[in-house]
């Protein structure tokens, strides 16, 4: 798992200086360093274990964990969305912004599916309560860390395929 999210984490960091330059907007100003936020989150919540869901004793780092963890599921939609608004005001990105606009819907679909799971096995289950196995969390979890995923491949793929006079023009 710590490899997965190392991984997770260094390519955001690696998409974070890549954008850097092109990130010149309010929006895109606070995009960046909010990623770099995202990125440190992943860091704690890769190194801070989590308790199994049926384990409820209170522990250090399963809070730390879970407030690393809250800080990507809730936030990230958000940031996707600031990055791709000021990217999308940056002439270079004007051939991939329709793309990177339908991940950016695609990311905020994979958060709320997550969400709409916890609260359709609530309504089936009342019993089932916050968290537990009658609460179906893993596979909506995945397809929502998936959306997130592509979203990050799709915006470093647009930023190497960008034409090279373009990105030399914005660091100028």
């Amino acid at each position: 798992m710590f490899r997965y999210v190392k991984t997770l984490r260094l390519s955001l960091f690696y998409l974070v200086v890549a954008l850097w330059p092109m990130l010149q907007t309010t929006s895109g100003m606070i995009g960046r360093g909010w990623l770099l936020l995202i990125g440190v989150a992943l860091l704690g919540a890769g190194i801070f274990i989590t308790n199994p869901i049926t384990d409820a004793t209170p522990r250090i780092a399963n809070t730390l964990h879970t407030i690393c963890g809250a800080l990507v599921i809730l936030t990230f939609p958000i940031v996707a969305t600031l990055v791709a608004g000021s990217l999308a005001r940056n002439q270079a990105w004007a051939s991939g912004q329709p793309r990177l606009v339908w991940e950016t819907f695609l990311v905020w679909f994979g958060m709320g599916a997550f969400f709409g799971s916890i609260i359709i096995s609530r309504a089936i289950n009342p019993a089932a309560g916050r968290v537990g196995p009658q609460v179906y969390l893993g596979w909506p979890n995945r397809f929502m860390v998936v959306t997130y995923q592509i979203w990050l491949i799709r915006a470093a793929l647009l930023t190497v395929l960008l034409p090279k006079s373009k990105v030399t023009h914005l660091r100028a």
